[in-house]
């Protein structure tokens, strides 16, 4: 059996849970953006209340309700968790993913058990549902094939007890006796050591008054000497330890359902759920008496646990986190920074301020039916912007937002809604405006007049803001700084996607769906007028694109474009995009195993984006690829076996410029990566600067030098001029490993750093900063 272990840095110990929440992320450091709003599963240890949200791990201090999150990036071995539950003998947390991988977190220790995930000799469904501690040194993890034991002390599986098909829902232990609740009613085993547990055929299957129980067990809990369990009709039975007798505690009406039963607090606690999304508590105390409480606080409650406070914390499927300081009444909701959801849309920056789209579309281009707004990420603090507090969101049901756009000049925001137009939004004012196809000139659907789709927006170099108006009679779209609109016919299928503009101000354009391809479209110098108008049809018959589908589009630093489609990358870089018969496109040859090939050839390239140095960076649904400038040399790949990506499928790349961020969206959330370049200009920034700066002797990754004209050389000296090292800068980011020319670490003093930009005759070579080692 494989088992993986990951060392966290000494400061974050895990289980006393002080993780990080830095501003100036390092080079090649992954950050998650997730929306840590709601309870999949909670459990407690002694200090803290650690919750399961849809994507990652968070946990609450019971002293001072302080928070901290824990994600792939810090070595969770997975996006999405069924499950957290903490062993108080021996301080662990199990986590169990939906994907059935196990990690169990004990001090600053990740350890992964691959075990049930990767077994390919387990035939079918290998889905763990449940786990329970003996509170000494075993721990039972019920599955859709068997129970397992593991070890707690030696952090090993001990015993597998495969039950032929018959799915363990539940566990439980009660007086030395193993309790496993299956689909095929009640099963029971001494744990004294008379019978092999690994031999199912020697249980017994418990009866009631002498009839075997022969209907599905959803739960079973273990509480004041006695054994309660859930049957499949949704009654709640109390056994008693000799079996003797069972009784009917609780019988849900016809519209409720019960979610648990948790034996982690001075009663018993029952969730119920009705068909309207409410829950209730039932609290069961040692003389079977019922208290009802949570009814005012929970919706679609999954758990509760009892912390020493008497507190009762709930994992709800609704936002937020909810708890009680009282089991009957009252109501407390706590709420964390993040984005409003785990979707997003189209992503644009300025001035190192994130804004994100919710997600308006799906892959076919169908609607979302999403309301979330957008989202604004700056200096680590999130602000979410939706019906809440843009009213005109809420007045003009501006649902299913997948395009935005920030004006250059001004604190204004374009909204793009695949439902309703388009809504202006001044972030400082807090002032609206909307466009739709009953007050301006973008139209409806053909085949759905009722909705104007705008699934794109980007602004040209004149501040005219750009529109693909998705399956209008007139799809192409503009808007000018003055507020005129004016809109275009194209000689292809109507349904536009993404544009991109070149250094010529040519708009590039997807025409979505099979069969189709891009247009190029140029309005001239008179807007008003299509007497000047350029445009072309591309597609697979007159270009070098082989694809069925263009998902994308991108143009480099070099003016280049970059064509996404579901059989790799297309690139033009023709002077003139309307001459048909020289430009056609080409596709990139990259060297595998020594024979030439198509690059990315059998990929469906969902997103590219282009980082500070011209790299390129190719979204799929095999994770990411990273390529020279060109594309024929590899950089890089990422997916989640290699790097702590959420998902493989990526559906949108975005670089900040200026943090030298790439910013990734896959369908589990939203995540960014440290690139090792940032945006470069002709000339250097007055502000080059060293990070980290000084550098500790306990930091041995590589050291940043920012704010360099664009593939600046650069030569690091001693203080007696001697020469270190010497590189090229990434854009404007150079990148030094603290090593000098014989790959021997470099010695503690002061360090200069020397940088001349490519083009002498605006940059001569010049002294930018200091770094400064400490040893």
């Amino acid at each position: 059996m494989t088992i993986l272990r990951y060392n966290l840095i000494p400061s974050l110990l895990i289980l006393c849970f002080g993780l990080h929440a830095q501003t100036n992320l390092l080079l090649g450091k992954w950050k998650s953006h997730l929306a840590y709003k709601e309870g999949i599963s909670v459990t407690q240890s002694e200090d803290k209340i650690i919750y399961a949200s849809s994507k990652g791990l968070f946990t609450i201090d019971k002293e001072d309700l302080s928070v901290k999150f824990l994600a792939t990036e810090d070595g969770l071995s997975g996006a999405t968790i069924r499950q957290v539950a903490y062993d108080n003998a021996e301080k662990l947390l199990f986590i169990i993913y939906s994907d059935n991988n196990l990690d169990v977190i004990r001090n600053d220790e990740i350890i992964n058990f691959p075990f049930i995930k990767s077994n390919t000799s387990i035939i079918g469904s290998k889905r763990i549902n449940d786990i329970y501690f003996d509170g000494k040194v075993f721990s039972y993890l019920a599955t859709d094939f068997g129970l397992l034991v593991f070890n707690n002390k030696k952090l090993e599986f001990s015993t597998t007890a495969f039950t032929d098909e018959v799915k363990i829902n539940t566990v439980a232990v009660a007086h030395n006796v193993l309790y496993v609740g299956t689909d095929n009613g009640l099963y029971k085993v001494a744990l004294d050591g008379s019978i092999n547990i690994a031999d199912f055929g020697a249980w017994s299957k418990v009866a009631i008054t002498g009839e075997a129980l022969n209907i599905p067990i959803r739960h079973v809990a273990s509480k004041h000497g006695r054994l309660y369990i859930t049957t499949d009709d949704d009654e709640v039975y109390s056994v008693e330890s000799d079996l003797a007798a069972f009784e009917i505690v609780y019988s849900a009406a016809t519209n409720e359902s019960i979610r648990y039963l948790s034996d982690e607090g001075d009663d018993l606690m029952i969730g119920v759920e009705d068909n309207r999304n409410i829950s209730k508590t039932l609290f069961v105390g040692s003389d079977k008496f019922i208290k009802v409480g949570g009814a005012d606080c929970i919706n679609r409650t999954q758990y509760a646990i009892e912390d020493q406070k008497g507190r009762i914390w709930y994992a709800d499927l609704w936002d937020p986190i909810r708890y009680t300081e009282d089991k009957l009444f009252g109501c407390k909701k706590l709420s964390f920074a993040g984005p409003f959801d785990n979707t997003a849309g189209e992503i644009a920056f300025k001035d190192n301020v994130a804004y994100i789209a919710s997600l308006g579309i799906t892959e076919d281009y169908q609607y979302a039916f999403t309301n979330r707004g957008f989202y604004v990420y700056d200096d680590n603090n999130w602000t979410n912007y939706n019906r809440d507090n843009i009213p005109e969101m809420a007045v003009k049901d501006f649902q299913n937002v997948q395009a935005i756009a920030v004006h250059p000049d001004s604190s204004i925001v374009y909204i793009g809604s695949y439902w309703n137009g388009v809504l202006k939004y001044n972030t400082d004012t807090k002032v609206s405006r909307h466009w739709n196809k009953d007050n301006s000139p973008l139209q409806g659907v053909v085949g759905d007049e009722a909705r104007t789709r705008v699934p794109y927006l980007v602004f040209d170099d004149k501040n005219n803001l750009w529109v693909s108006n998705f399956g209008a009679p007139k799809p192409l779209a503009v808007k000018t700084p003055d507020d005129k609109w004016y809109t275009f016919n194209v000689p292809s299928d109507k349904s536009l996607g993404d544009i991109t503009i070149d250094q010529f101000g040519n708009k590039w354009i997807a025409v979505v769906g099979t069969g189709n391809g891009l247009l190029v479209y140029n309005e001239g110098a008179n807007l008003q007028s299509a007497a000047d108008d350029k445009i072309r049809y591309i597609n697979r018959t007159n270009s070098e694109i082989t694809g069925n589908k263009v998902t994308c589009l991108v143009t480099d630093l070099d003016g280049s474009v970059w064509v996404g489609t579901d059989a790799g990358p297309v690139v033009f870089d023709c002077p003139d995009p309307f001459n048909a018969s020289l430009c056609k496109g080409n596709t990139r040859r990259v060297v595998v195993d020594g024979i030439p090939a198509p690059l990315l050839k059998a990929e469906d390239i969902l997103s590219i984006a282009v980082d500070g140095a011209n790299r390129k960076w190719f979204g799929t649904r095999n994770g990411i690829f990273v390529q020279g400038t060109d594309g024929t040399e590899e950089i890089a790949q990422y997916n989640v076996t290699n790097s702590p990506l959420l998902d493989n499928k990526v559906i949108n790349l975005k670089y900040n410029p200026i943090s030298g961020e790439m910013f990734i969206v896959t369908p589990s959330g939203i995540q960014s990566i440290k690139t090792e370049s940032t945006e470069g200009s002709k000339r250097h920034s007055s502000d080059v600067y060293a990070f980290p700066n000084p550098v500790r002797p306990d930091y041995a990754g590589p050291i940043a030098i920012k704010g360099l004209a664009r593939d600046a050389n650069v030569k690091i000296t001693d203080i007696n001029g001697r020469l270190v090292y010497e590189t090229t800068a990434l854009g404007g980011q150079a990148v030094w490993d603290g090593n000098d020319y014989n790959g021997v670490l470099a010695s503690a003093g002061v360090y200069l750093v020397f940088s001349a930009s490519t083009d002498i005759s605006v940059d001569l070579d010049s002294f930018v900063t200091k770094i400064l080692i400490v040893r």
